[in-house]
């Protein structure tokens, strides 16, 4: 009742936890008639400073947790700097002096040096989540690819938009995510939107290749449509009606052809020629290859000499 009695006395009360209430009446305190609104309890006091010191204590979580976000976000921009610069030939020692502003390890200072290596090993750690992102995000881009090559526009869009997710716009796997996720929509009709990434990527990637095939891809996208008549458009039969005639083809039975029979043919009875051929002595003489060659040189021989000395 006395700590009770000390917080009415002195009229202490949380002013942002107090609510007017019109139609109240004065409270009567030891001091008389209070006209300003009605003092809370001590109870009341304690529940509202608790309340405020758990609000100051949340936001300054938020607070800390932003600024390593932030930090974090930085320290993976500086990683795809570092990635590009040693793709570009650079050494480590080079890199730390143009982080430090200087153009060689020798002009850096003491303090500069001292944490030349820890910048080293964290830049080295950085640059191994950004290549294990972009590996991810290329995951994405691939099954996307896939999902956009069957005519699955939509479901293609949630694969891009993961990749894009997962890296950074300004980096060539984020440049590529978005010409595929412009591509994923205009083949699903939200052509706006496609001429929407493609003037961005146009206009602010910094990569020329992107920049280039981005304007490549926004021309082929406001280029004039063609008019085709009815008449000249290519018609393809339906297939399913050929797949039919193919299983009734193959359903129908097939004719058989006769087997040859492998039984002995019959001796075919010998006729009057055979017999002849096969007793007369001249032919059978003349089955002999020497005395055919024999007979053919006499007779070339007697032909040539009848023609010159007879």
């Amino acid at each position: 009742m006395k700590r009770r009695t000390e917080i009415v006395d002195r009229g202490s009360w949380d002013v942002d936890m107090m609510v007017s209430r019109p139609g109240s009446q004065p409270l009567e305190t030891s001091r008389g008639s209070a006209t300003g609104p009605p003092p809370r309890s001590w109870r009341s006091v304690s529940r509202c400073r608790r309340r405020r010191r758990l609000v100051l204590t949340l936001r300054a979580k938020d607070q800390a947790q932003t600024g390593s976000s932030r930090q974090g976000d930085w320290q993976l921009r500086q990683a795809e700097e570092w990635l590009k610069a040693k793709q570009g030939g650079l050494e480590d020692d080079e890199l730390v002096a143009a982080t430090f502003g200087k153009e060689s390890r020798d002009e850096l200072t003491e303090t500069e040096l001292a944490y030349a290596d820890k910048l080293r090993d964290l830049m080295e750690e950085k640059i191994e989540a950004v290549k294990r992102r972009d590996q991810k995000a290329r995951s994405y881009i691939l099954e996307g690819k896939k999902l956009y090559a069957k005519g699955a526009y939509a479901e293609s869009l949630s694969r891009f938009e993961a990749a894009i997710g997962c890296t950074t716009a300004d980096t060539l796997v984020g440049g590529e995510a978005k010409m595929w996720l412009a591509l994923a929509l205009d083949g699903s009709g939200k052509s706006d939107q496609a001429r929407a990434i493609y003037v961005e990527l146009k206009e602010g990637h910094p990569l020329p290749s992107i920049r280039s095939q981005a304007g490549d891809l926004l021309y082929i996208l406001d280029a004039p449509k063609l008019k085709i008549k009815s008449e000249e458009r290519l018609k393809i039969p339906d297939l399913a009606d050929v797949d039919d005639f193919r299983n009734r083809r193959r359903s129908s039975p097939r004719p058989t052809r006769p087997r040859r029979s492998n039984a002995p043919k019959k001796p075919r009875k010998p006729t009057w020629e055979d017999k002849f051929v096969e007793n007369s002595p001249i032919l059978r003489t003349f089955r002999n290859r020497y005395v055919r060659v024999a007979f053919l040189v006499v007779s070339v021989g007697v032909s040539v000499y009848s023609a010159y000395y007879l």
